[in-house]
């Protein structure tokens, strides 16, 4: 049984990306636990794509819309800034598949 709740250890999400380079969002960034459930069944759904670049999982062509708790401890999701100068964000809601949904944001410049 799934009954115990998520939580977003990470209250203000944030990461400090140089234009033109890309970092790795790890679990120092970006961190959600629940002790009954595994690291690949807790998603984040992106509602608002970065403004000042793209996320993208290891090769993967194309937009990334969802991407698991696992896939950051696995260093697979980076933020690759190339749109200019500035600081932006990306908003994204936390999914524990089968149960309670959060809605939260990450800051990125």
């Amino acid at each position: 049984m799934n009954d115990e709740p998520f939580h977003l250890v990470t209250r203000s999400p944030s990461l400090t990306v140089v234009d033109g380079w890309r970092a790795i969002i790890s679990r120092a960034h970006l961190l959600t636990v629940d002790a009954d459930t595994p690291l690949d069944r807790i998603r984040y759904d992106v509602i608002v794509e970065p403004e000042v670049g793209r996320l993208r999982i290891g090769d993967k062509a194309g937009a990334v819309t969802t991407f698991t708790q696992a896939d950051i401890d696995d260093g697979r999701v980076e933020l690759v800034h190339n749109r200019g100068s500035g600081p932006g964000f990306f908003v994204f809601q936390v999914v524990r598949l089968f149960g309670y949904n959060q809605g939260k944001g990450c800051r990125a410049s």
